[in-house]
């Protein structure tokens, strides 16, 4: 009834094991170095999208700014042109 060990074929397994580990081990280490290398660069990436969209955004107030000015100048060159036009007496306002 005594299963009798066989030391030689249990340490050969257990080699067979280990070395199994150590494999998937190394691979798991070289998928998680790639990935930080991958992560790094995205980040990276992120910053430069985040700078041109700052960027992009500065430009837009800036031509909205200008806009408002221009049409304010507008107005207020109407305005100045209105008040320096003659009218005839006689002649209606529309």
């Amino acid at each position: 009834m005594f299963r009798r060990v066989d030391i030689a074929e249990s340490w050969r397994r257990a080699k067979v094991q280990f070395a199994t580990v150590v494999a998937e081990r190394d691979v798991l280490k070289a998928e998680c170095e790639m990935l930080e290398r991958e992560n790094d660069l995205l980040r990276e990436q992120l910053r430069e999208v985040q700078a041109l969209n700052r960027e992009m955004r500065a430009a837009y107030w800036a031509r909205h700014e200008a806009w408002e000015e221009m049409a304010r100048l507008h107005r207020e060159r109407q305005i100045d042109l209105a008040r320096r036009a003659e009218r005839q007496p006689g002649q209606l306002l529309h």
